[in-house]
This record gives C-alpha cells, structure tokens and sequence, in this order.
C-alpha cells in the first residue's frame, strides 16, 4: 500500500488541484486523463526506479506499463523475479 500512496504523491505533486478535484483513483489513466504528461514521464521513471530499488528494462517497457497506478503496481512490482541464489 506505501507504494500506491507514493504514486499517488508524486501525481498530485505534479496536478495538485486536477488530481484532487477529481479525485482520482489508482485505475485512472494517467496520460490520458493529464494526470502525467509526456514531459513527467522520465521523471516518473526514475521515481519508479526509486521505488523499486533497481533500474526498469526500457526495452521490455510498454505504455501499458504506466497507464495507471493500478498497471504500475502490478506489473512493475507484483511481478518481480525472484533472487537467484547459488548454492556451494
């Protein structure tokens, strides 16, 4: 849940009167209704980024990826890789 609130943060730290007055939700769209624009979108990353603890693959990224808070919570952090370990 302190991920969500801390995309929800950075949003409205970025359309503080538009995120409010709206109140928007974790499954807003967040391009299309300008909750981010495309000029946020590297800072967005790397506040991501932050979060995760570990760079993004640009390159296996879709817009999809960041549609919402509720694609970025899912796809971003829910579905994380496990560790590999090795065993002596």
């Amino acid at each position: 849940m302190e991920i969500r609130e801390s995309l929800r943060r950075w949003v409205r730290s970025r359309r503080g009167r538009v995120a409010s007055a709206d109140g928007f939700t974790d499954a807003a769209l967040l391009l299309e209704e300008r909750l981010v624009t495309s000029l946020d979108i590297a800072e967005f990353v790397v506040f991501i980024e932050s979060l995760r603890g570990e760079p993004l693959d640009m390159q296996a990224l879709t817009p999809a990826d960041l549609a919402s808070i509720d694609a970025i919570v899912e796809r971003l952090f829910s579905m994380r890789p496990p560790e590999v370990t090795h065993a002596r």
